[in-house]
């Protein structure tokens, strides 16, 4: 979290030092590469949005039948082990481990939004 805080303050800091006669366009452009962060966290927060309302509606099709495999997105392992046998349940990455997935890079997104605008 340290870390996060003097990138933040450095970036306050560049900004800070151009001048206030930039214009308001141009600030964005001395962000160091918290624009680009800020779309790459969009990108990945909407891709599992979508993919998990889509595992939704998979299941409320089936009735909740969290045996049917949705063959949507990728698989979920406990630990470190790749084998079969650490695959995380459908209901378990359903609805579990995906939100929990989606509300990490919805804070970070946040984080770097609230960064962007307070220039």
């Amino acid at each position: 979290m340290l870390s996060a805080f003097s990138f933040a303050n450095g970036i306050i800091k560049v900004a800070a030092s151009k001048g206030n006669n930039m214009l308001s366009v141009e600030r964005y452009f001395y962000a160091d590469g918290v624009v680009g962060g800020t779309i790459i966290l969009s990108l990945v927060f909407l891709f599992l949005a979508i993919e998990e309302a889509r595992e939704i509606l998979f299941y409320i099709r089936n009735n909740w039948n969290f045996d049917i495999d949705s063959n949507i997105g990728g698989k979920i392992y406990k630990g470190d082990s790749t084998g079969d046998r650490d695959l995380v349940t459908n209901r378990s990455r359903v609805l579990y481990g995906r939100p929990f997935l989606i509300v990490v890079f919805l804070a970070f997104l946040i984080i770097h939004i609230a960064v962007l605008f307070s220039k």
